[in-house]
């Protein structure tokens, strides 16, 4: 019998939000956003965060990466006051991605007190002009009567909203709303999603594609030789520490 994975979310934090700048550095020695981005592509995160340091104040991209680093103490100390500080500050200028990462840590009580109802605000306000992260968290707190009314309908709305603009980890929670026991349980539209996840990215998808051909769940056919493919990608995947990672909701499902 299949173990129920049970749905999740990211933080946009799994990776520096690259974002472009169009503003024209004050000085010719002042480092880019973009030389802060190749920095900690290149593995460089003390040089990235420097650089988001000098530039925070002007770029709201820099503001929520050096908040990202300080909320999980990434090559700087945690300090999640100054983490709230930073990405309420990009919020406030207009930033999704500083909404976003602003309204996980009042769903978690970093720093902050725990408001699901401020989570769900600020993750509307996001999700309205178009953060697919944004509409997958809300696709959560419906799931769980969350700082909202409980619906799964309307949760499975929201995630159909971010699934369409790519977002893996929303097809995932698809799959597990329609796996999970409730009037909505469809075995072919878990198939369908779970399959989707898989092919977008999603590690937690792999881990069920393996368990799907070992036992042939969901309507899939046995098969070893495919379960022992979703498996390698699943350890791959865990080796680069893509799965699990520090910046997931650790209360999430």
């Amino acid at each position: 019998m299949m173990t129920q994975v049970k749905g999740i979310i990211f933080p946009l934090a799994l990776a520096f939000v690259a974002i472009s700048c169009s503003a024209t550095p004050t000085s010719s020695r002042e480092p880019t956003f973009a030389e802060g981005m190749d920095a900690y592509n290149d593995g460089d995160c003390h040089r990235a965060t420097r650089i988001f340091e000098q530039l925070a104040n002007r770029y709201s991209g820099a503001a929520v990466n050096l908040g990202n680093a300080y909320r999980f103490g990434e090559c700087v100390e945690r300090d999640t006051k100054r983490a709230y500080s930073l990405l309420n500050k990009a919020c406030m200028s207009g930033d999704l991605d500083g909404c976003y990462n602003l309204g996980a840590m009042f769903k978690n009580g970093e720093y902050v007190e725990r408001d699901y109802e401020m989570a769900f605000h600020l993750w509307r306000k996001a999700a309205e002009s178009g953060h697919a992260g944004a509409m997958n968290g809300i696709g959560l707190l419906y799931s769980d009567g969350l700082g909202t009314e409980q619906s799964l309908e309307e949760a499975i709305q929201w995630y159909k909203e971010a699934a369409t603009l790519g977002d893996p980890t929303a097809m995932y929670n698809l799959f597990f709303s329609y796996a999970k026991e409730s009037p909505l349980r469809d075995g072919d539209k878990a198939k369908y999603w779970v399959e989707k996840a898989a092919d977008a990215g999603s590690p937690p998808a792999y881990h069920v594609l393996v368990t799907c051909y070992q036992h042939g769940a969901f309507g899939f056919n046995k098969d070893e030789e495919k379960a022992r493919y979703w498996q390698s990608r699943y350890d791959k995947a865990v080796s680069k520490g893509l799965w699990p990672n520090k910046a997931l909701n650790k209360d999430a499902h």
